[in-house]
C-alpha cells in the first residue's frame, strides 16, 4: 500500500472517530438539557378565594359562588367533604378564561 493510501486511511479513521465523538457529545447535550428541564422549578399555580375572585371580576362574591355551583366557573373546595364550611379556590387561568369570554 502506498504512503498516500495510508495517509487517506488514517484521515478517514480520524474523521470516523471525530464523528463518533460528535454523536456522543450530542447525546450528552440532550441528556443535560433533559436534566435541566426536569430540575427547573415549576411555576406555582395561583388560586383565588371567592372574595378575591369577585374583586378581580368586579362582581359580588355571592355571584362567584353561584357561577361555581352552576358550573360556569371551575373551582375546588379545599374545605373537604366533611368540613362545616365550604372554602372555594379558583385557579387564575379559570378567572382569565371568564374575563376573556367577557362574562364578568
Amino acid at each position: 500500500m502506498a504512503l498516500s493510501q495510508l495517509s487517506q486511511l488514517s484521515q478517514l479513521d480520524r474523521i470516523t472517530r471525530l464523528e463518533q465523538e460528535l454523536d456522543r457529545l450530542k447525546f450528552r447535550v440532550d441528556e443535560l438539557e433533559a436534566e435541566k428541564k426536569a430540575a427547573a422549578p415549576k411555576p406555582e399555580k395561583k388560586f383565588y378565594d371567592t372574595i378575591s375572585a369577585g374583586e378581580l371580576l368586579g362582581i359580588n362574591p355571592r355571584t362567584v359562588k353561584a357561577w361555581i355551583k352552576s358550573g360556569k366557573l371551575k373551582a375546588v373546595n379545599i374545605g373537604g367533604e366533611d368540613a362545616k364550611q365550604i372554602r372555594w379556590r379558583i385557579a387564575a387561568e379559570d378567572l382569565e378564561a371568564i374575563v376573556a369570554k367577557g362574562d364578568s
